[in-house]
């Protein structure tokens, strides 16, 4: 079966259609109206805030992907109003299997999460932001 990613969208919904190549079975994404864009337009517009000629040359967002399988997101806290900020590390097991781990350590907020958690995992950040 041929690897892939389709998608529709109508006025109510963004749907991800995910062909996967080991068995070849689909997986249906529902994402509500906006609600996905919003985190990541958050994320962007507090990196764009960020950005002054020099934080942008030395500092930033990395988002990878892990083996387990999951996602990695790191962003630097060095320059930034959140610098200092701490939050021990804390591991959440979610309903389906999911599962997130976020920390801080000052100068590095780290969020690691399940492949369907990534909205989620940008609302910790989005949470540590707000709570400043």
């Amino acid at each position: 079966m041929a690897r892939g990613c389709r998608h529709r969208t109508s006025t109510r919904r963004t749907v991800a259609t995910l062909v996967r190549p080991s068995h070849g079975r689909f997986l249906e994404v529902v994402l509500p109206d906006r609600v996905a864009d919003d985190y990541f337009d958050y994320l962007a517009n507090w990196y764009a805030a960020q950005c002054d000629d020099d934080w942008e040359h030395e500092f930033g967002i990395r988002l990878q992907t892990l083996d387990n399988p999951g996602w990695n997101l790191q962003i630097d806290l060095v320059g930034t109003e959140l610098e200092g900020q701490v939050l021990g590390m804390t591991r959440r097991d979610l309903e389906g299997g999911g599962w997130i781990v976020v920390a801080a350590d000052g100068a590095l907020f780290e969020v690691s999460c399940d492949p369907m958690s990534l909205r989620l995992a940008i609302h910790e950040f989005k949470q540590l932001v707000e709570s400043d």
